[in-house]
């Protein structure tokens, strides 16, 4: 991806990140978890799709077609599994902090699992090597971990929780 459209994604998804929790917000009082969790998956995986792209190429190279077929791969399937994730731990999730563990770090801990998952399936297919897959997966935590917490503050500070 060029620096020009490595800027523009990125100013497109900050539009995204800051606009869409307030469009939420504003079209009804309390959105319902279908589409909240559509809103969501939009502004988290735009984020985590660029980001795992870029580790990707990084680590294993293959080109703007390989990064491409990365940016598409991992949209498809990282939104599935955020949407899937989300509405599954509006309804199957503590409604509370139980316990020591703050309801967020639960929440980003099962996410960690399921995207962990996600990136090693992946990292493979785009690769063809346990190694690099592995690699890929490990660096993909630790950069999504953080993508995904900000993404979590941002969403329940700016849009409230979801209608039943």
């Amino acid at each position: 991806m060029s620096r020009a459209g490595a800027a523009a994604a990125s100013a497109v998804l900050a539009a995204c990140l800051v606009l869409s929790p307030a469009t939420a917000r504003a079209a009804e009082d309390a959105p319902s978890i279908w589409r909240r969790a559509l809103d969501k998956m939009s502004t988290y995986t735009s984020v985590s799709t660029i980001a795992d792209a870029a580790l990707l190429s990084a680590m294993v190279g293959g080109g703007a077609v390989a990064t491409a077929g990365y940016l598409a791969a991992g949209a498809a399937v990282g939104s599935a599994t955020y949407y899937l994730h989300e509405v599954g731990w509006h309804y199957l999730g503590p409604e509370k902090t139980e316990g020591a563990v703050p309801i967020d770090l639960q929440k980003t801990i099962s996410w960690r699992i399921v995207s962990g998952a996600r990136a090693f399936a992946l990292g493979g297919w785009f690769s063809g090597a346990l190694s690099a897959s592995v690699g890929f997966a490990a660096a993909s935590q630790t950069v999504d971990t953080a993508v995904y917490w900000v993404h979590e503050t941002v969403w329940r500070t700016l849009a409230g929780p979801p209608a039943p």
